[in-house]
């Protein structure tokens, strides 16, 4: 079959050659239509066929309705100077109207642009064997776009085009390739299905009926994607910044900045994954898996939710219900977080309500990703999780420990920030506690931030010569553009002699590798602080003295015991005051 399509090329090349012999090339602007150069579409492209071309030509097409099948066959003279151009008259798609099938042909090369064009039906399909073939700016009125050829089918380019239906690009075996196939700005009703297509693009689409890739490379950026996505093999496949709806099938891939809901109480959201997850937001509403995979994941920074059912993700058929357990026995996902999502409807997947600020959903920034969706930078420092950056709000400064520690009359404030955006500074404000919580709050101070910085900052002040009783403190993070964030020391600040014994929860927890541990002592004991793994067995002695009344901070550190990942608990005896509390370590 393949050398009978040789013969009749070489034949096809030889006629087209004598008949361009004999004949005057083209070159300049022509009109089709009543009263134009050439009465229909087909007789001038059968010009621009037989008798070449010899300069830029451009088939301006007279407003009316062409009742004809359109045959597109090789143009010699033509290169990427040299194009044919078929586009309106008037510059409106909508005054030309073409009811008929497209069929583009070249053996070699066609140079053709079809611009500003509409198809009648969606039975007026376009079928393309070619090479630099650009349509734009048309409307299909869901006609599809089709290509069942593998050689000289390279440099193909839908942009801005209306209601494609579907897009099917299929090459033969896997040496028989399509290349650089560029699909952007369009609306799609129906699917994109690519088989054998090598360094292509897909981005900046309206897609309402899924992707359907096979042996495909290339990147898939941008897109508003209904019905799901399947990519059941190699090569690989970069995805940046989709909100897709539906289930999603992948296979070596870098896979960062998403944002998907979908899947079934018995089907996950994304399944048979071999690449790397990184910043997505992956949403199962229907409470089933969100993530299945035979492989081990090198993942992180995402957040999975399921209505927090069982199940979360499987791995290697090993079914876990929380992240922390999955991290504890993989070490994968140890930034990732579980939490519902609020967007602006079930079909726009942007952040709306409190996702909008949301601290917890701060990722970590992608080489490759330095916008999002709608073409808004991303922040250098804590861009948000998902495919949608809040531009106009900003995650604010990530407060990693905010403690206090107790001098005399003197209340010791130490907090420190693990990357910060734009920060001007912290108000420090103070409020008096007598017998319940006030919420007079009182500036008492302004330490100055950092701007924007990806690395911890330790912050210190000291709020001195306190008279006796209970304090509770909090920061007020200020950015440069006046937007601001609370962040509240989690126990009461106490001066003089407590009314009370009280083993406090370290903060923070979980924790990785310092925390702090803080105590009350309302009379002079003897006094032991202890720290065992879930078995009972102990591992650190952290106290083991008299102490006087008053309130006592311990900075303990995982890292001096060679402590790995996992529970703990930490016991108090002092006098006859004996209390436990659960931490958690998270490398």
């Amino acid at each position: 079959m393949k050398t009978f399509t040789k013969q009749f090329c070489v034949t096809l090349i030889f006629m087209l050659s004598a008949s361009f012999s004999f004949s005057t090339p083209l070159n300049g602007i022509y009109t089709i239509g009543s009263g134009g150069n050439y009465p229909t579409i087909n007789s001038a492209f059968s010009d621009a066929s037989t008798q070449g071309i010899n300069g830029p030509v451009i088939f301006e097409v007279i407003s009316g309705t062409y009742n004809e099948e359109v045959v597109i066959n090789f143009f010699f003279g033509s290169s990427s100077v040299n194009t044919v151009t078929l586009r309106s008259q008037s510059g409106n798609p909508d005054d030309v109207i073409i009811n008929g099938v497209i069929n583009v042909f070249s053996i070699n090369s066609s140079n053709l642009i079809i611009d500003r064009i509409t198809l009648g039906s969606s039975s007026s399909a376009v079928e393309i064997h070619g090479v630099n073939i650009t349509f734009s700016n048309d409307k299909f009125n869901n006609g599809s776009i089709l290509s069942s050829s593998y050689y000289d089918l390279l440099h193909i380019f839908l942009t801005e085009n209306e209601n494609i239906g579907n897009i099917e690009f299929r090459g033969g075996d896997i040496s028989e390739t399509i290349q650089d196939i560029q699909i952007l700005n369009n609306t799609i009703t129906g699917n994109i299905s690519l088989q054998n297509c090598i360094d292509s693009r897909i981005e900046n689409n309206t897609i309402g009926n899924g992707i359907t890739l096979a042996y495909y490379s290339g990147y898939i950026v941008k897109n508003k994607i209904t019905g799901g996505l399947n990519n059941p093999g190699p090569p690989s496949v970069s995805y940046y910044n989709n909100f897709i709806i539906g289930d999603v099938r992948l296979f070596f891939s870098d896979f960062a900045n998403n944002t998907v809901v979908g899947g079934t109480l018995t089907t996950p959201t994304i399944s048979n994954f071999v690449g790397g997850l990184t910043n997505n937001l992956i949403i199962n509403p229907m409470g089933g898996t969100t993530l299945t995979s035979v492989y081990t994941l090198n993942s992180d920074y995402n957040n999975y939710y399921n209505g927090n059912n069982n199940s979360l993700v499987i791995i290697q058929s090993t079914s876990y219900d929380n992240l922390l357990d999955l991290y504890n026995a993989t070490g994968s996902e140890q930034h990732s977080i579980s939490k519902p999502i609020n967007f602006q409807s079930p079909t726009d997947l942007h952040l709306a309500l409190s996702s909008i600020g949301d601290v917890q959903l701060a990722g970590i920034p992608h080489p490759s990703v330095i916008d999002d969706i709608d073409g808004q930078t991303r922040s250098f420092t804590n861009p948000y999780k998902g495919a949608d950056e809040v531009i106009d709000y900003p995650l604010p400064v990530e407060l990693s420990s905010f403690t206090s520690t107790v001098n005399n009359n003197n209340a010791n404030l130490n907090w420190t920030t693990a990357s910060e955006t734009n920060n001007s500074g912290f108000d420090i404000e103070r409020s008096n506690v007598n017998g319940q919580t006030s919420n007079e709050w009182t500036k008492i101070s302004f330490v100055q931030g950092n701007g924007t910085s990806t690395s911890p900052i330790n912050y210190k002040f000291t709020d001195r010569n306190l008279a006796s009783g209970k304090y509770n403190y909090r920061l007020k993070q200020i950015d440069f553009n006046g937007n601001y964030e609370y962040h509240n020391l989690s126990e009461e600040v106490v001066i003089g002699a407590p009314e009370k014994f009280e083993l406090s929860q370290n903060y923070p927890n979980p924790f990785n590798p310092n925390t702090v541990i803080r105590y009350s002592l309302s009379e002079n004991s003897f006094v032991t602080l202890k720290v065992y793994d879930v078995v009972g067995n102990e591992v650190a002695t952290l106290v083991s003295e008299k102490q006087n009344s008053g309130t006592y901070n311990y900075q303990f550190s995982a890292v001096n015991y060679q402590l790995s990942s996992g529970v703990y608990f930490y016991k108090i005896e002092a006098g006859i005051f004996s209390a436990i509390k659960r931490m958690i370590l998270l490398k």
